[in-house]
This record gives structure tokens, C-alpha cells and sequence, in this order.
């Protein structure tokens, strides 16, 4: 995970402690020139990173791509970061994807919710499936018993013919 952070006035002493922050999470912060920038994506897939490196701009690395909401609080604690874009999976991403991104679950997570779905979806086939045959059986059933009680008290239903 790559995060482009713009970077605006800040005091070394702050910056000393976002930089100690984002070492706690294995994350490193890395401010680079902008000739070296050029140097290092010309002729690569990463081109469009260069305006980004117009103004002074820094690089949040990080190899765990899941502790993107950490470094989102991180970010959020020091309003002179800002984020502008990053880089996630090889995939270049806007501020508002990457911040969607954040919010997406784990992997088991969407398997399980996934795996959820697919099960209520069977259990209301089924369901629907058996409705109807589960609505004669209760119809029958009450049948039986208003005939059973019909025997026992002696009566006959109007238009029948006991003889």
C-alpha cells in the first residue's frame, strides 16, 4: 500500500510523532523530490502520480494492506497530512476510493455475509416449495378432526344421506 500525503506546514516536533505512529504500524513515511519521482515511474503503469509530486508531497508505505483505517486515523489526528491518492493492489486509487476501501470488510468477513446469502436464499426456495403442501396437510388435518368430532357427538352434516 502506497498513500500520497500532501503535506503542509507542520513543526518538526509533530512531525517526529507522526512518524513514530506510523512505525508502530510498520508504515513508513518517505518524502522524496520530484526529479526523483520522475525518474522512478517514467515509462512505468504509475505515470500519473507525477502532478501529485508538483507540491510538496510525502509517501506513506506500508506492505499490510489492511491497516488502511489506521493510517486513515492517523491522518485524521494530523490535520496538516492530507490525503490525496494511493496505491492499493497495483491499482491507483482517488482519495474517496481509497477511503472506500477502508471501509470494505476482510475477506472471511465477505465470505461469511456472502455465504449467508446464498444459504437464506436456498432456505426460502425451499420454504416456498413447501407451502403449499404444508397448507393442505394443516387443511386436512382440521378436517379430520371436525369429522372426529362430528362422529363422536351423533351429528350428520345437512345433505347427507345415512340411511
Amino acid at each position: 500500500m502506497v498513500a500520497f500525503i500532501h503535506l503542509n506546514s507542520i513543526r518538526q516536533e509533530d512531525f517526529f510523532k507522526v512518524q513514530v505512529a506510523l512505525h508502530r504500524m510498520q508504515m513508513n513515511i518517505k518524502i522524496y523530490s520530484k526529479s526523483i519521482i520522475r525518474q522512478a515511474v517514467d515509462g512505468t503503469k504509475y505515470e500519473a502520480i507525477k502532478p501529485l509530486f508538483d507540491a510538496k508531497t510525502a509517501l506513506i508505505l506500508c506492505p499490510d494492506e489492511t491497516k488502511i483505517r489506521q493510517l486513515l486515523n492517523v491522518l485524521k489526528k494530523t490535520p496538516q497530512f492530507i490525503l490525496m491518492a494511493g496505491i492499493i493492489q497495483g491499482q491507483f486509487l482517488s482519495k474517496t476510493e481509497f477511503v472506500n476501501f477502508a471501509a470494505l470488510p476482510d475477506l472471511t468477513t465477505a465470505r461469511a455475509q456472502l455465504a449467508a446469502v446464498l444459504d437464506s436464499a436456498g432456505a426460502k426456495i425451499v420454504s416456498d416449495l413447501e407451502c403449499h403442501q404444508n397448507q393442505l396437510v394443516t387443511m386436512l388435518e382440521s378436517y379430520v378432526r371436525l369429522s372426529g368430532s362430528d362422529e363422536k357427538t351423533g351429528k350428520t352434516e345437512p345433505g347427507s344421506n345415512e340411511s
